[in-house]
């Protein structure tokens, strides 16, 4: 598993909560097992039959986040630092937090990602075995809505300064062409 530079960490945004797990190297909580992993991205063009003819599509957003379901399997141990961080750190899986997933061939890439239901209440864990000594292991499947973590600084510009400036830019031009065309006299004047 390939470790994110420095650079892309610090362009994490610092109040945003890193999952704890050795890609960080701020815990030891297990990511999300490949086996049959998937995702699916977010729906952004609106189609519209039409009565007649073809049917219509337009664009509702820019960016929209993709779902992603995840599965976990825990000690009993993680188990109960994963719930511990559901509901201290994230608010019940309410807020957002940085998660490393894959979405590629080649690396694990960092998402912004949000609960979309509350794992232990809306999603169950799910003893898979037990072992000597009261060890165990447990399965939980719980799904995300993400973000790729590039994309939030993306859309945080886009939705402002790009717009703001490109706007400025637009009544700028408009202002010079008027201030210095030259003055049309009629004949006769």
């Amino acid at each position: 598993m390939s470790k994110p530079t420095q650079a892309q960490l610090d362009a994490l945004n610092p109040n945003i909560y890193k999952y704890p797990c050795r890609y960080f190297d701020n815990g030891l909580l297990p990511l999300p097992v490949i086996d049959g992993y998937q995702y699916q991205h977010g729906k952004i063009v609106i189609r519209s039959q039409m009565d007649l003819g073809l049917a219509t599509m337009r664009r509702r957003c820019r960016v929209a986040p993709a779902k992603f379901p995840l599965k976990f399997v825990f000690t009993g141990e993680e188990k109960e630092a994963f719930e511990s961080l559901v509901f201290n750190e994230l608010d019940g899986g309410v807020e957002w937090f940085y998660l490393p997933l894959r979405t590629g061939d080649f690396a694990l890439e960092i998402h912004k990602v949000q609960f979309t239901a509350t794992p232990g209440e809306d999603s169950p864990f799910r003893l898979i075995s037990t072992g000597p000594n009261f060890s165990s292991k447990w399965e939980l499947v719980a799904e995300v809505q993400a973000f790729r973590s590039k994309l939030e600084r993306y859309n945080a510009r886009l939705l402002s300064r790009d717009t703001l400036s490109g706007l400025e830019r637009a009544a700028q031009s408009a202002e010079t062409t008027v201030n210095e065309t030259p003055d049309i006299k009629e004949e006769g004047s």
